[in-house]
């Protein structure tokens, strides 16, 4: 193997290891019971887009019981479940594309580079409404 297909399959390996960093630190950020729910989603839902939006409505419905959410903080919820959605089902059809990825380190570099990059998006946007539910 050339130095250079070494290289790239070491940096594919690389993002793959940041992937997986990003990816918990996704599902912890969420709050009370982690995200591993929301993870189980993906899993739960085996490619199917309406199984996968009505697990994450019912792990966001938990959330909202588990945080004691008053009713002059219903918008700002509101807020929090869409920007969670939204994350959640991005992320969701970028994921299912994992199996028609093709074999060369660079492609697959380039895919780790914007599946990150949507992950990182979609934590700001959560954040942001966050913060805006817990400074009210």
């Amino acid at each position: 193997m050339k130095r250079s297909q070494k290289l790239l399959l070491s940096l594919a390996a690389s993002a793959g290891l940041m992937f997986g960093a990003a990816a918990h630190a996704e599902r912890s950020a969420l709050g009370p019971g982690g995200g591993h729910g929301l993870h189980r989603c993906f899993f739960a839902a085996q490619g199917n887009d309406e199984t996968f939006k009505a697990c994450i409505a019912d792990r966001l419905t938990e959330f909202k019981t588990q945080l004691a959410i008053r009713p002059d903080q219903e918008q700002l919820w509101d807020n929090v479940a869409t920007a969670a959605q939204n994350s959640a089902v991005t992320l969701f059809g970028k994921r299912a594309r994992l199996g028609t990825l093709p074999a060369d380190a660079p492609s697959r570099l380039d895919y780790q580079a914007d599946l990150l990059q949507t992950t990182a998006d979609g934590m700001k946007a959560v954040s942001a409404a966050l913060h805006d539910l817990y400074d009210n």
